[in-house]
């Protein structure tokens, strides 16, 4: 079982007398998550001038898979695409789709086109041109628009970061590190029938805290579950939260969360 949420944030459930059941990847793929600051613009861009603009929070997830290794980029497959942008007053606008993503970190430059279906709109390119990857790759950091956000254009500004998988064994708790965060991780853990139960409320499923501001990526888990009962894990960053704002989300788990761990 899975749950979302933003940061490392996964959940890695094990349940007693099974195998661990951990988040499942297609070979080769990875999970990207939209950090908080992508947004989305639709409407009239220079040199056209018009009042209709719209602007909206983006989030949700994308898969991104190694296709082919060049002599100067490498491309991937991009999958997958469950995004959302959250209109004032408005009821989400859904971003969906697939493509390619191309980089180089010898040119130093990275593009991405992906073929998106917005709202009920039929699927259409939406292209970022080549531009400069970021400081810290595998991070993405670009713009995709139809029209290169020329006059009337749905422009869409991704910032977006691979998920750190979360790893469980019958002894340890584990998981990857991100270079240059700069801060420690909280661990919580809960009942995984109770979370079923309520529907993925976190007030009611959460027990308590592994740890916090733990600096570590490995560290000893707290005994087997009873037979016919399961315990989640979650981790995030202390200074991020548990939340993922994508598709699948049912309301904000950071406040729940931190309820039960007081």
């Amino acid at each position: 079982m899975r749950i979302r949420s933003r940061g490392i944030a996964l959940v890695v459930a094990i349940l007693a007398a099974s195998p661990l059941l951990a988040q499942s990847y297609a070979p080769g793929a990875r999970l990207y998550r939209l950090e908080r600051q992508s947004t989305f613009q639709q409407g009239c861009f220079a040199p056209c001038m018009c009042p209709l603009m719209q602007t909206a929070p983006l989030s949700g997830t994308f898969r991104l898979a190694l296709a082919s290794v060049g002599d100067v980029f490498d491309f991937y497959e991009v999958s997958r695409v469950a995004w959302k942008a959250q209109l004032s007053n408005a009821d989400a606008i859904p971003v969906e789709g697939s493509g390619y993503y191309k980089v180089s970190t010898i040119a130093g430059l990275q593009q991405m086109w992906v073929d998106l279906a917005v709202g009920q709109d039929p699927p259409v390119r939406f292209d970022s041109g080549e531009v400069g990857i970021p400081e810290r790759f595998p991070r993405i950091d670009l713009t995709i628009s139809i029209h290169g956000g020329y006059c009337h254009d749905t422009v869409m500004d991704l910032h977006a970061r691979p998920t750190m998988r979360l790893d469980g064994r019958r002894e340890t708790l584990s998981w990857e590190d991100e270079p240059d965060e700069g801060a420690p991780w909280d661990v919580v853990y809960g009942d995984l029938a109770a979370l079923r139960a309520s529907g993925g409320d976190f007030a009611a499923a959460t027990t308590g805290c592994v740890v916090r501001d733990y600096w570590n990526t490995t560290l000893d888990w707290i005994g087997d579950p009873a037979p016919g009962e399961g315990v989640w894990y979650l981790a995030r960053r202390a200074d991020g939260t548990f939340a993922d704002g994508g598709p699948g989300q049912v309301g904000d788990p950071d406040a729940g969360i931190a309820a039960a761990c007081d």
